[in-house]
């Protein structure tokens, strides 16, 4: 069988596929490094980075290092967050929104899953125009096995 030299057999488009989405991975990996980063005595680092830019900033995000669960399946932390030039802000842990409306500038207290693992814990500050800044950091949950 002869196969064009300008179109690939459906094997290689699977590795270009891979490929790409390895390219991709870097990319957003570089991203992620390439904002500020800040820590206070007793959070964890946390990382912003401008989805698109805009004038919304999150200026502090403070979460604890860890929350305890004891031999409980899930429990809630209360973290605290401050935004500049924010219409609106949405919360997220492990990728699922909080529900309600929050303040620019506020605290929350949110549900966590207790699993000795890391969480992630974003704030999402988004500007009149819609453009979102975003900050992201981690909370660990201590169980009574781990």
């Amino acid at each position: 069988m002869h196969r064009s030299p300008m179109r690939p057999s459906r094997p290689c488009r699977g590795v270009l596929s891979l490929v790409a989405v390895a390219v991709l991975a870097v990319l957003l990996s570089a991203c992620g490094d390439s904002g500020s980063s800040s820590t206070a005595k007793d959070t964890s680092p946390s990382t912003t980075v401008a989805a698109k830019p805009g004038v919304a900033t999150v200026a502090k995000l403070t979460v604890p290092p860890s929350v305890d669960c004891g031999a409980q399946t899930s429990t809630t932390f209360t973290f605290s967050y401050e935004t500049a030039d924010a219409k609106s802000v949405e919360l997220y842990v492990d990728g699922a929104q909080q529900s309600g409306d929050h303040p620019t500038s506020g605290s929350a207290t949110v549900p966590v899953r207790c699993d000795g693992l890391p969480h992630d814990v974003v704030v999402r500050a988004i500007d009149a125009d819609g453009n979102a800044t975003v900050s992201k950091t981690q909370i660990t949950t201590q169980t009574a096995n781990s």
